[in-house]
């Protein structure tokens, strides 16, 4: 969508399967209004149409339809959390370095936030910068974006497929991290994946990671992980 240059361009965001608004009455219904306003040319009822229609995901699993005009967001506050060595997500930036090591075959690491003190919506993309070293020449990296409720059980959704889908996910193999720099946003980095470069064991690399845009809203005392 934001890549296209024509103006007469539309985005309808939805959760749920991938398959299921092409039946719903939700679905067909925005479909005849857009096929009956260019092939039959019933102008009175797609003008109104917004270029941005949204349905804003609530923690329960509810939808509530909103109406914007652009995507990304213009309103957006971008916000940085920082991984900090007591794997904790924080908004401020750790003062103390530090390692955190795991086996790649076991459960990887999770970093968190503490108990959110008001009503959270993440909604847009997202992107993780890391600082990585394997004992191997190349590493597959996967991130998940996860909530969890004051009684620390994790919120999942159905998703395009899997009835239990965590908020995001995100995913590179690391001797593609290379960098498109007149691409990249910072909430987007842009991989060409035209070489590979094969990690050094031991040595220390940047990777910038693309999560998948999302939308929830997290209420508050509920707690926003991520696992890699």
């Amino acid at each position: 969508f934001t890549q296209v240059s024509s103006k007469q361009k539309w985005l309808e965001v939805h959760g749920g399967a991938h398959w299921a608004e092409f039946y719903t009455d939700y679905g067909v219904g925005l479909q005849k209004r857009f096929f009956n306003h260019f092939l039959k040319d019933d102008h009175g009822h797609w003008e109104s149409q917004p270029p941005v229609q949204l349905q804003i995901r609530h923690a329960d699993g509810s939808f509530v339809l909103r109406e914007e005009r652009e995507w990304p967001l213009a309103r957006t506050e971008w916000t940085k959390l920082y991984l900090t060595p007591s794997k904790r997500l924080s908004q401020t930036a750790p003062t103390e370095t530090g390692i955190i090591e795991y086996d790649p075959l076991g459960e990887g690491v999770a970093f968190s936030t503490g108990p959110l003190e008001t009503q959270t919506e993440i909604t847009g993309p997202m992107a993780a910068k890391l600082f990585i070293s394997s004992t191997t020449t190349d590493a597959d990296l996967f991130l998940v974006l996860r909530v969890f409720d004051t009684s620390d059980n994790e919120i999942t959704f159905q998703g395009a497929l899997d009835p239990n889908t965590p908020v995001s996910l995100g995913w590179l193999r690391a001797s593609h991290r290379k960098l498109d720099q007149n691409r990249s946003l910072l909430y987007r980095p842009y991989h060409p994946h035209d070489s590979a470069d094969p990690l050094t064991p031991g040595a220390l690399n940047e990777v910038d990671v693309e999560i998948w845009p999302t939308c929830v809203v997290i209420p508050a005392g509920y707690r926003i992980a991520l696992s890699i």
